[in-house]
């Protein structure tokens, strides 16, 4: 829970972040056409991002260990079911 709140929450603050720098250099002037490239390479927008994608590869690692352990329950599973078999 702590990992996809975390994740969810640096999500917001990108976005946020985002538009708010979108909106102001559109009011600025600026051509639509390259204010997302520009938005982007802001370096307080890119510190939001890496943070944002931190939290991604964090979360995903957790799922990713989460799917290994019920893999080896499975695994657990099916050698005790065997061995009352007797296979």
């Amino acid at each position: 829970v702590e990992r996809g709140k975390a994740l969810a929450e640096a999500e917001r603050e990108y976005r946020k972040m985002l538009s708010i720098e979108t909106l102001k250099l559109h009011s600025e002037g600026l051509k639509v056409t390259i204010i997302s490239d520009i938005v982007r390479g802001l370096p307080h927008v890119a510190d939001l991002r890496f943070k944002r994608d931190s939290a991604k590869v964090l979360y995903d690692s957790l799922y990713e260990s989460i799917n290994i352990l019920k893999l080896q329950l499975k695994i657990n599973e099916t050698d005790m079911e065997n061995e009352r078999k007797g296979v």
